[in-house]
């Protein structure tokens, strides 16, 4: 006669249901037990990628009736085991979000009022040529001027070698930035996998006052992965009970809660100047000049002055252009604005030497905020290619 323990199921709503009608003596019965845990509401300052998981602790009752040699399975007594244990769960992936130069970080701060864009010097006269301070780093953004940013998404690891996702789709504000359509890209990622995406966003203020906003809000569709179970801890009986799906982990199921992941966060200020560059031709040569025109627009109701000024400092602060390029016309003047007026602030240059070459640093300083309007010396997006 067989020997061994008869599992017990709980009364339902349907009566008993055995999950093993009889479990032989050291044989041994795989039992799923599925546990959901309610996704984390979008996380700020870039994503989510730090800060501690979550965990939950469970119990499981396991009823079953002993069997005695020779009883057939009846007339044995009543056990119940509990077993308790802790899941941890962890975020299907961990982002970073690189944003572009913006605000006092790019070339055209716009004549934004904050310290990260203050200048030097006295009220009427040159600005001095010093690093702007950033208190604690902060991110400043113009309003309704476009940023573009870089995000990083890296699935986290199940063990050593399997990712815990894998996309399907990324979208900011409603607009699809990815779509693994032919699924091959992120269908089967491995650890350390990661998808590099960009997008624009244009940032707004709220009723003309001073906000802060994330840069971007990043959706993403997802499939969970799991695990499959070694084949000689898998029998008949086990397959059975997992719908002839032998894995663990993640349970691979449809339609799973995306993941809002939030940019990191800006403050949002209104410019009080517009700036537009253009360079004609785009291509000089060497000995024929080429023209920087920089148009400013003034935005308020007030008059403005700016102190226009074209220097030698390369993006390193420490080179000259002198004898790469020479200039004609002024390269040091002070330009008067009317409420709303635009003005065009030009430069005339002439490349003597062919190939690729960092061009001299147009600065604009508003007298009236002491900020930078433009502020070149900030940034190497100065490049010039002279043809021969």
């Amino acid at each position: 006669p067989r020997k061994g323990w008869v599992l017990r199921a709980f009364e339902g709503p349907d009566g008993p249901s055995p999950f093993v009608p009889l479990l032989d003596a050291g044989a041994s019965a795989l039992l799923p037990l599925d546990i959901y845990c309610p996704p984390d509401g979008p996380r700020e300052e870039g994503g989510g990628a730090d800060g501690p998981g979550r965990t939950t602790r469970y119990e499981a009752v396991v009823a079953y009736r002993q069997c005695r040699p020779g009883g057939g399975g009846d007339g044995g007594d009543d056990v119940a085991v509990v077993h308790a244990g802790t899941v941890e769960w962890v975020r299907p992936f961990a982002a970073s979000f690189v944003p572009g130069p913006v605000g006092p970080g790019g070339s055209l701060p716009g004549g934004i009022v904050h310290a990260s864009n203050a200048v030097g010097g006295e009220d009427g006269g040159p600005p001095e040529r010093r690093a702007p301070s950033s208190p604690g780093g902060e991110l400043v953004a113009a309003a309704d001027v476009g940023v573009r940013v870089r995000c990083i998404l890296e699935p986290t690891g199940l063990g050593a070698r399997v990712a815990a996702a894998r996309v399907l789709s990324v979208t900011n504000e409603d607009k699809v930035i990815y779509s693994s359509d032919s699924d091959a890209i992120m269908s089967e990622p491995k650890v350390g996998t990661k998808l590099s995406l960009s997008y624009s966003f244009t940032p707004t203020t709220k009723n003309g006052s001073k906000s802060r906003t994330p840069l971007g809000e990043i959706r993403v569709s997802w499939t969970p992965a799991n695990l499959t179970l070694p084949d000689d801890v898998v029998d008949s009986s086990d397959a059975s009970a997992l719908g002839d799906d032998p894995r663990h982990g993640p349970l691979a199921v449809e339609g799973a809660a995306p993941v809002t992941l939030l940019g990191p966060a800006c403050t949002v200020v209104d410019a009080p100047f517009t700036v537009e560059l253009t360079q004609r031709p785009s291509l000089p040569r060497v000995g024929s000049p080429f023209h920087l025109t920089y148009r400013v627009t003034n935005n308020t109701a007030k008059n403005q002055s700016l102190w226009v000024s074209m220097g030698d400092e390369d993006a390193a602060g420490g080179g000259s252009s002198g004898a790469i390029f020479l200039s004609g016309g002024k390269v040091q003047e002070e330009v008067e604005l009317a409420p709303f007026e635009r003005r065009a602030c030009s430069f005339t240059l002439m490349g003597m030497v062919a190939g690729r070459s960092v061009r001299p640093a147009v600065s604009i300083a508003s007298n009236r905020y002491q900020t930078w309007v433009v502020r070149e010396t900030l940034t190497s997006h100065r490049q010039v290619f002279v043809m021969p």
